[in-house]
């Protein structure tokens, strides 16, 4: 009932503890399990051709995780789809829980999953604004699947995104649990560090001329009469001016979902504090 699309890179342990974690889950119906590799070079091929029952993708090189993950989603044929990394690790029952939930909701729902990311602070479900979900195929094909714009980072958010403007909805599913065994000082972050035809990409987009990537983010000041309105605006200028800190002096009584992308209220502190008026 569920395709899970999962993106890799020499991290062969890592992705043997995430497979385990899905073949090993409660779901009622075996999964449908699409791998994209960036080209590993660690085992990773050898250790996948042992799994008749997954799908294999090899891109070769590292092209962002946008292209990598629409390539699976595309290439999914169960109801649901979700997509994970080599890192993640299902909680025995999250799988089927995200089913059962999105089983109650109309189609346009995205099901968010509640993420431990191991820093002692236990799961946290980011609801309207999720870096993991799971949803209908129909509604994937409907907002055409991750922009490709974004390539590596923000493009989880750009989704949540798409689905809110297409008139869906994102919604918190706490019972869904996954834990990120995050290390920011492993080879696949060091890799992204590097000159390599993803992170090249990456800054050329995000940095705006700016020779570092580093920088803090620019600070928008927003103009917006309605809900619809704002959503519109944020896509536009992340997509324009890449991740940026965005205000907006009018209370939309969406506290949540505004937290969740990243939108200040507050009053307008003048043209000095703010880059620019949307």
């Amino acid at each position: 009932m569920i395709s899970i699309i999962l993106g890799t890179y020499n991290r062969l342990e890592k992705l043997k503890a995430s497979i385990s974690s899905i073949k090993n889950s409660s779901l009622k119906e075996s999964p449908e399990i699409i791998i994209i590799d960036g080209g590993s070079t660690d085992g990773t091929v050898e250790f996948i051709k042992e799994h008749t029952d997954i799908i294999y993708i090899n891109e070769g090189g590292l092209h962002g995780v946008t292209r990598a993950y629409n390539r699976g989603f595309r290439l999914a044929s169960r109801k649901y789809v979700t997509w994970s990394s080599d890192d993640f690790i299902y909680m025995p029952d999250a799988l089927q829980n995200a089913i059962n939930r999105l089983e109650k909701e109309n189609w346009k729902t995205l099901v968010s999953f509640s993420i431990d990311v191991m820093d002692g602070k236990g799961f946290v479900n980011y609801g309207a604004n999720t870096p993991i979900g799971a949803g209908s195929k129909e509604l994937f094909r409907y907002v055409d699947y991750w922009s490709e714009d974004f390539i590596t980072y923000a493009s989880d958010n750009d989704f949540s995104m798409k689905i809110h403007m297409a008139g869906g909805k994102v919604l918190p599913e706490p019972t869904a649990k996954v834990k990120h065994n995050i290390d920011i000082k492993d080879e696949l972050h060091k890799e992204n560090l590097k000159d390599n035809n993803c992170s090249i990409r990456y800054r050329e987009l995000y940095s705006k001329g700016v020779k570092t990537y580093k920088n803090t983010y620019v600070n928008i000041w927003i103009n917006a009469l309605s809900i619809d309105e704002l959503i519109n605006k944020l896509e536009k200028a992340r997509l324009n001016n890449g991740w940026v800190n965005f205000y907006t002096d009018k209370d939309f009584g969406k506290t949540d979902l505004l937290n969740s992308l990243n939108v200040s209220v507050e009053n307008f502190k003048g043209s000095s504090s703010y880059c620019k008026v949307l």
